[in-house]
């Protein structure tokens, strides 16, 4: 793995603002329903993090992706469920829009909604999760934190967003050997035709999408100086080493160590809806034949009676080597 290119560092100054430089900056992406609004909510309570704050149930103003105009907002890419499957929703330092300009912009427009007395200055969007480069390239001070949650629950919770499939799984008169397809201008059809199917060519989209995008992800955290990946399941289920580790990452004031919330996990339920769905075995054989490699890397199990999380070796993607980084001409 290449060594770490010499980055300059950028000195853009705003009138009667703290400016860029001043700050470390905090991005929190994952899939939606992956957790990114728990852990948001936990880190802005820091003393030295501001996040944005805006009335209780306005959790949509909460994401910085809608609070700016330098770059598209994650629906204009399919958004949830999708968007991991768009090539347009992967930015990197090469992307035309990675300028000084646009970095000093997005500071502004963000720095409306941020205290800027706190050093630490935290953004949760979900596609940040396949933005990680732009933004560094943008924020070369900036800190990656990103949420992964089992696919099951990820899809159950987010397919009361999904319009209609971008796949289309299909069996044969026993229900053994699945075909997929993508889907075309008439499988709109698909769901008066077939309840059934209709449902498992959501699943399957939304598994693929799942996968896409943490491979993604994966690949670009080699070019990342600061990223720490994080599970929900470790989060709700050992609450003060999870916070610990984030604590340690960011160099957080041993002082401001916080009392450990409790937290609920969600996952039962879902994986009880899971077994309640009485999938076919063809169609749990496709998602463990395609996707069973990359959820075993993350400590997921879909194989079997009941899907299940085990230890995970977070080295297993992110290892201590130096990051790779690319440095285009900006302009």
């Amino acid at each position: 793995m290449n060594s770490v290119s010499s980055t300059p560092t950028r000195r853009v100054r705003l009138d009667d603002m703290r400016t860029p430089d001043d700050h470390s900056f905090v991005f929190i992406g994952g899939l939606h329903r992956s957790g990114t609004t728990l852990l948001f909510r936990i880190l802005r309570d820091y003393p030295s993090i501001s996040g944005f704050r805006f009335p209780h149930g306005a959790e949509r103003e909460h994401e910085g992706q809608h609070l700016q105009t330098v770059y598209p907002a994650g629906k204009a890419h399919g958004g949830p469920g999708y968007f991991g499957l768009n090539p347009d929703a992967h930015f990197t330092e090469t992307t035309s829009l990675a300028t000084d300009k646009n970095a000093l912009r997005l500071f502004e427009e963000w720095s409306a909604h941020w205290d800027l007395s706190k050093p630490f200055l935290l953004e949760k969007s979900p596609p940040n999760l396949v933005m990680t480069r732009f933004l560094q390239e943008l924020f070369p001070n900036s800190f990656f934190l990103v949420m992964v949650r089992h696919p099951i629950p990820v899809s159950l919770a987010t397919i009361k967003w999904m319009g209609w499939p971008k796949y289309v799984v299909s069996h044969d008169e026993a229900g053994e050997n699945y075909t997929v397809r993508s889907a075309g201008e008439d499988d709109w059809m698909l769901s008066w035709q077939s309840e059934h199917l209709h449902f498992e060519s959501t699943i399957y989209t939304l598994f693929r999408n799942w996968k896409a995008a943490h491979e993604t992800f994966v690949a670009d955290s080699e070019y990342l100086r600061h990223v720490l990946a994080l599970r929900y399941e470790d989060l709700v289920s050992h609450p003060g080493s999870t916070l610990l580790s984030i604590e340690q990452f960011l160099g957080l004031p041993v002082s401001e160590a916080r009392a450990f919330p409790t937290i609920h996990d969600h996952n039962a339920r879902y994986f009880a809806e899971w077994e309640t769905r009485k999938l076919n075995a063809g169609f749990r054989r496709l998602l463990q034949d395609e996707f069973g490699e990359v959820l075993s890397a993350f400590g997921y199990n879909i194989s079997g009676s009941h899907p299940s999380v085990v230890e995970w070796d977070r080295s297993t993607h992110f290892g201590a080597s130096e990051p790779r980084v690319e440095s285009p001409s900006k302009s």
